[in-house]
């Protein structure tokens, strides 16, 4: 099971990350655009899981694409000093954002290729209390911008 980071971004990268929505990237942006320096650096889209193995036969490059797309994919990874932030970016954020991040912690976990504690962080423009309290419960940040 091998995780894919992809390319490391700058901290101050304004640009639109691979896969990212549009609706997620105006809450992205709100969010960067305050706590950037907090960060060294940023992966998107990272693949994390085993996904699903193709059928046999075929071009070893359609295979690994295959293999890549069909992985977990992390919103963003966000590099701090003290802790690695598993974030995921989503408009009203409930209990499908917190099984998203739930799933890349423990996928992650089985192959960490950092070593500082991975933290879970949900960037959002809004979440119900129900949410934040599930949230909380399992030490997920909730950030609403």
């Amino acid at each position: 099971m091998a995780t894919d980071l992809g390319p490391l971004f700058p901290n101050n990268f304004t640009g639109i990350p691979t896969h990212m929505s549009t609706g997620d990237f105006n809450i992205w942006g709100r969010w960067h655009a305050f706590n950037w320096q907090h960060f060294s650096g940023f992966y998107f889209d990272a693949a994390v899981g085993v996904g699903t193995i193709p059928p046999p036969g075929g071009p070893e490059k359609l295979r690994a694409a295959w293999i890549r797309l069909t992985k977990k994919r992390i919103d963003a990874i966000g590099l701090r000093a003290d802790a690695i932030w598993i974030i995921e970016v989503r408009a009203t954020a409930g209990s499908s954002a917190l099984g998203a991040v739930l799933t890349y912690l423990h996928l992650l976990r089985d192959d960490n290729p950092f070593s500082l504690p991975l933290a879970g962080a949900i960037i959002t423009d809004r979440a119900d209390d129900d949410s934040r309290r599930v949230m909380a419960a399992y030490n997920i940040t909730a950030i609403e911008v």
